[in-house]
């Protein structure tokens, strides 16, 4: 079983152009809409990581 941290690792990593192939391939409703939520939290993770650089904290 993969733990959350892991699981967080493997989104973050994970090529954006790739996931938005597999939004416009998707053939259904639910398809899409699991691809954005992955879209939207490897968004969120790379944010994170940006923000807690120390160069970006004061």
């Amino acid at each position: 079983m993969v733990s959350p941290k892991q699981l967080e690792e493997d989104i973050k990593n994970m090529n954006y152009d790739q996931i938005n192939k597999m939004i416009d391939n998707s053939t259904n409703q639910v398809d899409t809409n699991f691809w954005i939520t992955i879209r939207d939290r490897a968004l969120q993770l790379r944010q994170r990581q940006i923000i807690n650089r120390k160069d970006f904290i004061r």
